[in-house]
């Protein structure tokens, strides 16, 4: 499974309806950039948890595993290789 084209598919599908304009790219920030919110954000959460059987605490919603699509593969990754 492609997590970066999975995670791209997700928010551009379900957290920026509406706005055709966006191309998601692998270092955009996410949250500056205002394309996901803190509903987004839990949103986000839930579809990582499973999709990816991955548990987000919330020690791990921190700037550097959700600002970008890259960071959040990284994070995901690092995540199941720990399990």
């Amino acid at each position: 499974m492609d997590i970066k084209k999975s995670l791209k598919s997700f928010i551009t599908s379900e957290l920026i309806q509406g706005n055709n304009n966006i191309n998601l790219n692998d270092s955009q920030s996410l949250i500056e950039e205002g394309i996901i919110d803190s509903l987004g954000i839990l949103k986000l959460m839930s579809f990582i948890e499973d999709t990816f059987s991955v548990k987000i605490k919330d020690a791990d919603l921190t700037p550097e595993n959700f600002s970008t699509p890259q960071s959040i593969a990284d994070f995901i990754t690092q995540r199941a290789i720990h399990i």
